[in-house]
């Protein structure tokens, strides 16, 4: 009985898990119905709305291609509207790559412009802006500021004390024991858009009177026309006013030229001679210059060589060796740690620390006079080719070639007894030939745009000329007489695409190459007259000296500071003496 009712109770226990288990089998397998259900309402949904596409693409199409399909059946017509919807898939896919490819270029083209030319010159000329504020410690501190202040004020470039060599000498303008034009550095101060110098170095007590020298009354004359068009920030600088650049490291200095390459000391900024010292003035005078471009076309002109301008004979300061600096040492780091462009003529010259090197040149040794005799000799030796002649230089010639410094040998032989031994009263041919290479006329600006190629060469000292400003708007290919000289736009310059360089040795091969090959230079002329339009023109010039003051205060911390406080706090007894014009 017992084994019965074990058997019994197991047997329901068993009947009891059947039925739960099949109970729990129907409702899975009711769940996975409904599942499979709806999946296949949303297949079919699916289904149907593709049919439908299908049937409005293929209506849309054979509507548009307007093709007849009566007499085919229903599955080509399916096949020819898949064919149609592939095609135009993919050309809609290639259209939007293609798209996308474009934008992408242009894109990319808008943010690096291409790094055109013009954009990599006005680089080039930020980056020497840059690179030469870089080398000088940046100011933060007050104390610092006013430190940085006194020593421009104090510096001994703006100091009447000279070295003996000068000392003793009477000044032009009549005061004892100064020679006023042997100062050529000037303190500068701009507040409130008004110009000053400090009356320490040109007042009412100073020995040289309150007016400073022209030459910084240029730059004086530029800066004030420029404060109707835009406005200068409050700051104080010195200025060098010598044409050949500054041989002062140790405080930044801003100098129109460099003689020596990129390695000398000072920061460029634009020379004072554009417009003759004022904006307005070069504004017309330029627009002046193209339209008389424009009516000399370029196959008209002749396919020489212009230069004219007289021998450098300026004497004293202007034709002293400036002594020099060794390019490592300069303002206390080399140039791997902070590089300045290359010379665009050539190789700087090295310049080395021996103050005992200074000697007054000889002006038949100078660089420029010994150019512009090579230039003369290309003359002589090619006058198919090149029209450089001197003007008034049978005049100077007496005075600079003496019995003792005589023309150099490369010279030929010809010009040097001309110019050794002028004859007076000569009128052989061979003389007649001879005065005219000394004797020419001042070239104007419209007998100047009759010729396809012009020329620039040095002045005293190598210093740039001043007629290097307008030489770019002639409508010519410009060539460079080869010098180490450079000035504030020179990084923006490309040989061979801007201008050329020449000398004595290259400049007949160079100018037999541009008529041969007259494409390439009238290249040369255009890129020249981009020189003007995205450098030199007035808005270009005061752009770049607002933007270098702006970078100059933020160097040493003059932005927030009051200059004129500073300098009366400094010295109370001295104030700022206002510039007039």
């Amino acid at each position: 009985q017992k084994h019965a009712a074990a058997a019994s109770e197991a047997l329901a226990k068993a009947t009891t898990s059947r039925e739960s288990e099949e109970k729990a089998l129907v409702a899975a397998l009711k769940s996975s119905s409904k599942v499979e259900r709806s999946s296949s309402t949303k297949s079919h949904d699916k289904d149907n709305t593709k049919k439908s596409q299908k049937k409005s693409k293929s209506s849309s199409s054979t509507s548009d291609e307007k093709v007849s399909s009566k007499n085919k059946s229903s599955g080509s017509k399916s096949s020819v509207s898949n064919q149609d919807q592939q095609r135009s898939k993919e050309e809609q896919d290639l259209a939007s790559l293609t798209s996308s490819q474009e934008r992408a270029a242009t894109v990319s083209g808008n943010t690096a412009q291409h790094r055109s030319r013009e954009a990599e010159g006005l680089y080039a000329v930020m980056d020497m802006m840059h690179n030469s504020l870089g080398r000088y410690k940046a100011l933060r501190k007050r104390s610092s500021i006013r430190a940085f202040v006194e020593s421009l004020r104090n510096h001994p470039s703006v100091k009447w004390a000279r070295p003996p060599q000068v000392q003793g000498l009477r000044s032009k303008r009549g005061s004892k024991n100064v020679h006023c034009d042997a100062v050529d550095h000037v303190v500068v101060i701009i507040h409130n858009n008004s110009l000053y110098v400090d009356s320490r170095q040109y007042g009412p007590r100073s020995p040289c009177g309150s007016r400073p020298p022209e030459a910084a009354m240029g730059t004086f004359k530029f800066l004030h026309s420029m404060r109707d068009a835009v406005r200068l920030p409050d700051t104080i600088f010195l200025l060098c006013i010598d044409p050949r650049g500054t041989s002062h490291s140790d405080v930044p200095i801003f100098t129109f030229g460099k003689t020596n390459g990129y390695s000398q000391p000072g920061i460029l900024v634009p020379n004072p001679h554009f417009g003759r010292s004022h904006v307005r003035r070069w504004e017309r005078i330029s627009k002046q210059f193209e339209e008389a471009a424009q009516r000399h076309p370029w196959d008209d002109r002749l396919p020489r060589v212009l230069w004219r301008g007289p021998f450098a004979t300026h004497q004293g300061q202007n034709s002293a060796v400036p002594p020099t600096l060794a390019a490592s040492n300069l303002f206390g780091v080399t140039d791997d740690e902070n590089p300045l462009p290359s010379t665009p003529n050539g190789p700087a010259l090295t310049i080395g620390t021996d103050n005992t090197n200074r000697k007054k040149a000889r002006l038949c040794d100078d660089v420029a006079n010994i150019a512009r005799l090579d230039a003369v000799a290309l003359t002589y030796t090619s006058p198919e080719l090149f029209d450089m002649r001197i003007a008034d230089g049978q005049r100077d010639a007496l005075t600079i070639f003496k019995a003792n410094c005589k023309p150099p040998r490369s010279v030929p032989t010809d010009i040097r007894n001309y110019l050794t031994r002028p004859p007076d009263n000569d009128a052989s041919d061979s003389t007649d030939g001879l005065r005219s290479l000394f004797s020419a006329k001042w070239s104007g600006r419209i007998s100047s745009m009759a010729f396809k190629f012009v020329a620039t060469l040095p002045e005293a000292g190598g210093a740039p000329p001043q007629t290097r400003n307008e030489i770019w708007l002639l409508g010519s290919a410009v060539l460079f007489w080869h010098s180490p000289a450079v000035e504030w736009y020179y990084p923006a310059l490309n040989d061979g695409v801007t201008h050329l360089t020449i000398d004595r040795n290259t400049a007949i091969n160079v100018v037999q190459d541009l008529i041969h090959d007259d494409n390439r230079a009238q290249r040369l002329a255009i890129e020249a007259a981009g020189v003007y339009d995205n450098h030199l023109c007035p808005s270009c010039i005061m752009e770049f000296w607002v933007e270098l003051l702006d970078r100059y205060n933020r160097r040493f911390g003059l932005r927030d500071v009051n200059i004129p406080a500073i300098v009366r706090d400094l010295d109370t007894h001295r104030r700022l003496t206002p510039v007039v014009f």
